[in-house]
């Protein structure tokens, strides 16, 4: 075995233990400092239910609709709206026992590791596909654009800052959607383990965060327009087709109940970023001005324990005027024959958006446009555009200064975006997350986006536990037994409207285990579950959350979906090996 020497190593593999060990560090910190972010609570909250969940039903119960600790028992749909694929692994440690900051650190690592390894393998692949024979070693390529993106500080933030692990998930699998779609649509010969990834990449991205879905299918829209030659051969079409069809049967399990519930007219989607426009979620002239450490600093002066969420964008900017600098005096390309200088350009017109208010009041008149609710998600695509330029004139220029201000800028970035979450997290994240579980407890934490019209979380807290009867004369009994409640009743004479403390949603049933038969199940004017009896003077009604038969079929599509492709995968298409023979690129 030869002997570890610093001395005797290239510049290039120096570079890489460099940029291994920085990611080593940010894997240490995010184990010892859970992440102090903005929706930590809801992820706490997630994680806590999902872990109760398959502690007292068990892992084959899955997939969990209902979180029924929510509300103080009320319960709430958020995994109806909201995709859980990747806390899966963070719930089965709580389940287990692990403590709840323990699961969150778990998936803090699961999505940052993920991204680097996803965003390296996508790039190998991509590589591999479509030969470009300007540049150099595909691992070395790969492991460069795996880091500038890992760092790029929009994700960074959305990680540290934010806790907007929804986005996260996203930006993570972003890489191999891009890199399999670009492939289908400009390699020599489209294949058919070109649609089965993008399909994997899409299915991943649909049931993580379905807002990003929106961002990035308008975007290939638009895509293939521009391209609408190359995409109308006869084999592209159908594997791209191929792929939007098993991407709906991948999601079946999510994106069909998602839809269902929709379309019941039942739910409000309450809330909108910033007093409800995008105009308000704009990012502001100061934001752009002031340097990335300067306004943080300066929020910690004058609010002191809050720095303010928006302490990130400057960034953002810099990488645009880095970029711009080395177009304009490294290297003369035109706009038609770059690719790269044309993402860089496509950033930039993303930037603008952003922060220019008066397109931002046009945007807030377009329904469809404000479903976005916060106009800087499109960073996102910004993160990927930029890594690729980067990543290419990287290794366009020879100059050693111009590569070490490339990956310096971009760790430097990424250092000073998360600044002051290192603050927070360093002094007392910890104990606030600790001492908010102690009182309350994590399942107070859920949000209120997706509720039932009419339902209020303030009145059901002054309500409590309680079933209200329209016949004061009524005699009953009830408790909760394993998130259904179970009422025996007695003198029932007349018609009589029971209301559950129970948040409704589509797929609650009821049934009079003494009498037999079903119940009928509506949604009250407080949006809670309402049963009517009056049939029989006597009865024990059991009302639990069923599901509905969508929900039911769904799940077996899906599962059928993903066994079939586990085998294509095994047998039939294997994606080529990364650590095969190198070539030149």
């Amino acid at each position: 075995m030869r002997k570890f020497n610093l001395k005797n190593l290239s510049r290039s593999e120096k570079l890489r233990y460099l940029l291994f060990l920085l990611m080593g560090i940010s894997f240490v910190f995010l184990i010892v400092y859970p992440v102090y972010g903005i929706d930590v609570w809801f992820w706490l909250y997630r994680i806590d239910a999902l872990g109760e969940y398959i502690r007292n039903y068990g892992i084959l119960a899955l997939p969990m609709r209902i979180t029924e600790s929510a509300y103080a028992g009320y319960g709430y749909g958020a995994p109806l709206f909201y995709g859980d694929i990747f806390l899966m692994i963070p719930s089965l440690f709580v389940a287990a026992g692990a403590p709840l900051l323990f699961g969150y650190c778990i998936l803090s690592l699961e999505l940052w590791g993920g991204r680097f390894f996803i965003a390296y393998f996508s790039a190998r692949y991509l590589l591999k596909r479509i030969q470009i024979n300007t540049l150099g070693e595909q691992k070395y390529v790969a492991l460069v654009f795996a880091f500038l993106y890992q760092f790029f500080p929009y994700m960074v933030e959305c990680l540290i800052s934010r806790a907007a692990m929804g986005e996260v998930s996203a930006g993570m699998i972003l890489p191999l959607i891009v890199s399999s779609f670009c492939a289908l649509i400009f390699s020599e010969k489209a294949e058919k383990k070109d649609a089965v990834l993008l399909a994997v990449g899409m299915s991943v991205l649909v049931c993580s965060h379905v807002l990003s879905t929106a961002i990035i299918c308008c975007v290939m829209a638009v895509f293939l327009l521009c391209h609408i030659r190359t995409f109308l051969g006869k084999k592209r079409m159908k594997y791209l087709l191929a792929a939007v069809g098993l991407t709906i049967v991948l999601t079946a399990y999510w994106s069909l109940p998602f839809v269902e519930q929709m379309l019941q007219s039942y739910v409000t989607v309450n809330g909108v970023a910033g007093g409800s426009s995008l105009y308000g979620s704009r990012v502001t002239l100061v934001e752009l001005l002031f340097p990335n450490l300067a306004y943080s600093l300066y929020f910690l002066y004058r609010n002191g324990y809050d720095m303010g969420i928006n302490s990130f964008w400057p960034s953002c900017y810099i990488y645009i005027l880095l970029l711009a600098v080395i177009l304009c005096v490294f290297k003369k390309e035109k706009w038609k024959d770059s690719m790269p200088m044309r993402l860089v350009g496509y950033s930039s017109i993303i930037a603008v958006f952003v922060s220019f208010g008066a397109l931002l009041r046009i945007a807030d008149k377009i329904p469809f446009l404000r479903v976005l609710q916060f106009p800087w998600r499109l960073l996102l695509l910004v993160s990927v555009f930029l890594a690729v330029g980067l990543t290419y004139y990287y290794f366009k220029f020879e100059s050693k200064t111009v590569k070490n201000v490339i990956l310096w800028v971009t760790f430097g970035c990424a250092v000073i975006s998360g600044a002051r979450n290192v603050y927070l997290m360093v002094t007392d994240g910890k104990e606030v997350i600790s001492s908010a579980l102690e009182e309350e407890g994590a399942s107070s934490f859920a949000d209120t986006l997706y509720q039932p019209k009419g339902a209020n979380k303030a009145q059901m807290q002054e309500r409590g536990d309680v079933v209200l009867s329209s016949d004061p004369a009524l005699n009953y009994a009830w408790n909760r037994e394993n998130g259904k409640i179970v009422l025996a009743y007695s003198n029932c004479t007349q018609e009589t409207v029971l209301e559950l403390p129970l948040l409704y949603y589509y797929g609650y049933s009821a049934c009079d285990s003494e009498n037999g038969g079903t119940l009928s199940v509506e949604k009250s004017e407080d949006g809670l579950v309402e049963v009517k009896i009056g049939e029989h003077e006597t009865g024990t009604i059991t009302v639990s959350y069923t599901g509905t038969k969508v929900q039911h079929i769904s799940n077996w599509i899906s599962l059928f979906g993903w066994i079939a492709i586990i085998i294509f995968l095994e047998y039939r298409g294997r994606i080529p090996d990364v650590s095969e023979q190198e070539t030149k690129i």
